[in-house]
C-alpha cells in the first residue's frame, strides 16, 4: 500500500471513528474536546484541532452528524442518516470507513 492509500485510508477511519464516538452518547451531543479524547486511544488517529473541526465540517456536510459552534466550542451530534450508517444501512460513502 503506498503512503498516499494509507493515508486515505487512516482518514476514513477517523471519520468513521468520529462517528462511533458521536454514537456513544447519541442522541445527545458532544464536544470536539470529548470525541478528540476518545481517538486519542489510537495514536495513528490523533487530529489536531483544526483536522477535528475539518473532519467534523465534512461529516455534517454529507448530513451524518450535526456541528453547532457556540463561544468558539465546538459540538457535534450524530443524525438520523449517521445512525442508519453506522448500523450498516443506506449507500457506502467514499470517503468515511465503512463500520
Amino acid at each position: 500500500m503506498t503512503t498516499e492509500n494509507r493515508e486515505v485510508s487512516r482518514k476514513k477511519l477517523r471519520r468513521l471513528r468520529i462517528l462511533q464516538a458521536l454514537q456513544l452518547n447519541y442522541p445527545q451531543p458532544i464536544t470536539e474536546k470529548l470525541v478528540s479524547q476518545t481517538l486519542s486511544d489510537e495514536s495513528d488517529l490523533h487530529l489536531t484541532t483544526i483536522a477535528m473541526r475539518q473532519e467534523l465540517d465534512y461529516l455534517h456536510e454529507l448530513s451524518l452528524i450535526r456541528r453547532e459552534v457556540e463561544d468558539d466550542v465546538w459540538c457535534a451530534k450524530l443524525l438520523p442518516m449517521g445512525v442508519d450508517y453506522l448500523d450498516g444501512l443506506g449507500d457506502d460513502l467514499n470517503g468515511v470507513a465503512r463500520p
